[in-house]
């Protein structure tokens, strides 16, 4: 058994979630929880694909060595600050999945699946390794992607986790389905 750092839990938690908001695969969520601690997985694609086209794609980097600072949690005195209240009604209608996760990034997943459920645009998924990547195929059983991506030049958003600055989400659409998306 691999021990993990409270870290990495923390990224396997926020894959899941996006996971589960998007493709609900169970392949995808054993890559995750088996790469983290391994250190071997490095970009997962959500992507909103028809005909062999990719129209909308999100892009989530992993990061293992983002400096010092594990957590991005700091916050500057004048910015509108939140605190805990208990007769806080938004706060108790949340879930504890709800509150672990950044919260941006829980907008910005509803945002893209809304968008591709839209558009008729089936979500489908496909992961990058930074290392041993020919073990890693041959364990889950995956096969290279063969979509064409027509996102490839569109505007897209950066848009990194308010959590774990290990984290970032990429997002670009094409021009083609979406037109000049702002």
């Amino acid at each position: 058994m691999i021990r993990t750092s409270i870290k990495n839990k923390l990224i396997v938690h926020q894959l899941n979630y996006v996971v589960e908001k998007t493709v609900q695969n169970d392949l995808l969520k054993e890559i995750i929880e088996y790469c983290i601690p391994e250190r071997t997985l490095e970009h997962i694609w959500i992507m909103g694909s028809i005909n062999g086209e990719i129209h909308a794609k999100m892009e989530l980097s992993i990061s293992y060595d983002s400096g010092a600072a594990a957590f991005n949690i700091k916050g500057n005195i004048k910015d509108q600050m939140f605190t805990s209240d208990p007769n806080n009604d938004w706060l108790n209608n949340k879930t504890d999945e709800e509150k672990a996760n950044c919260p941006v990034w829980a907008q910005a997943i509803d945002w893209f699946s809304e968008l591709c459920k839209q558009e008729n645009l089936p979500i489908k998924w496909c992961v990058k390794f930074c290392e041993r990547s020919e073990e890693m195929f041959g364990k889950f059983g995956l096969c290279p992607l063969t979509d064409k991506d027509r996102t490839s030049e569109s505007n897209a958003s950066d848009l990194p986790n308010s959590v774990i600055s290990n984290l970032n989400m990429h997002l670009s659409f094409s021009s083609e389905k979406f037109g000049a998306l702002n």
